[in-house]
Formats: structure tokens, C-alpha cells, sequence
């Protein structure tokens, strides 16, 4: 699957590398986004969600994963689409 991955970070002094070492370990990921990757896993969303949650500040940040699903549209740099369009046959459906 692919899954859009957004976070909004707000725990000012919060280590939050354990939460990027985190997706980094969960599949194939670009980040064209500050607070956005897109994610290729096996993974059910369930259990990358599980993962991820544990690394931010539940009282003030917010964690949101969603499978991205043809169609999708959006404003990103070519490289963003040549890797949605690389992974998703693959990872998409």
C-alpha cells in the first residue's frame, strides 16, 4: 500500500527523531513536505499508525494516515509524482 503519512509537530523541545527513524523503517518513504511522506509498505495502516504514534507528543501533536487511492491529485515536484507513479503499481492496489 501507499499511505500519505501527515503529522503536525508542536512540542517545542520534543526529541522527534525516534519518529523519523520510525518511518524510515516502515518501507520505501519521500518526503516532498514538511510534515507529509508518502510511505510504500506491506504494512496494514493499522500497525503503522500503532508505530508512529508512539513517537509524538499525544497531548499536543497530531498524527493522521491515510492510503493514497487512484484518482489523487495535488501540487508537487516532478520527482513527487515519478515516485507515485514508480511505487503505485507495485504498492497501490
Amino acid at each position: 500500500m501507499i499511505y500519505v503519512i501527515n503529522i503536525d509537530l508542536n512540542q517545542r523541545g520534543f526529541n522527534y527523531q525516534p519518529l523519523y527513524s520510525e518511518v524510515n523503517a516502515l518501507g520505501v518513504w519521500s518526503r516532498y513536505m514538511n510534515t507529509t511522506w508518502l510511505l510504500a509498505t506491506s504494512l496494514p495502516i493499522e500497525e503503522v499508525g500503532r508505530r508512529l504514534v508512539t513517537h509524538i507528543s499525544q497531548a499536543t501533536d497530531r498524527l493522521l494516515v491515510t492510503r493514497l487511492v487512484v484518482p489523487y491529485q495535488g501540487w508537487l515536484p516532478k520527482e513527487a509524482w515519478d515516485w507515485v507513479n514508480t511505487m503505485y503499481p507495485f504498492w497501490g492496489a
